[in-house]
């Protein structure tokens, strides 16, 4: 099976150092920081799903799945001249530069953020959008007790 058009090949990555935040054991909720290094194929998945390894540390089990994960028939995973992967359907000679299984992945990620936010709450105040004019009850309780906020 021919491979896609080179313009639309994505280039892999070598092993890159990403750091997470992990609570100390030296008590008094210190968070040092974690040294991790991914292997370049699960950083190619992570960069195909939109993941950033140290901001979505809790989701980067999918891009490992991405990367380990068999490819069934219909499909076969090949490498081009260049040593770039690609998909070809061997029924209907298709052939595409992501895994077929990437919208699953996707469906995945954002399940996976949406029971993250539900249990932490915290993260849910991060990502809601407030409008300007509003303050949340701990904008309120500083403004409240004259230790108004910048």
């Amino acid at each position: 099976a021919p491979a896609p058009a080179a313009a639309a090949a994505p280039s892999a990555a070598t092993g890159q150092k990403a750091f997470s935040r992990v609570p100390s054991n030296e008590g008094g909720g210190n968070v040092v920081r974690r040294q991790v290094t991914y292997p370049k194929e699960v950083l190619f998945h992570a960069r195909e799903l939109e993941l950033n390894p140290e901001k979505d540390e809790k989701l980067m089990w999918i891009a490992e799945k991405a990367a380990n994960d068999r490819i069934l028939p219909p499909w076969g995973k090949f490498k081009d001249k260049n040593g770039r992967i690609y998909y070809s359907n061997i029924k209907t000679k298709r052939t595409i530069w992501q895994s077929p299984y990437m919208e699953e992945y996707r469906k995945l990620i954002k399940q996976s953020r949406k029971e993250i936010l539900q249990a932490d709450p915290l993260k849910q105040e991060e990502t809601i959008q407030r409008a300007p004019s509003t303050r949340s009850a701990h904008e309120q309780y500083y403004v409240a007790s004259d230790n108004k906020i910048a």
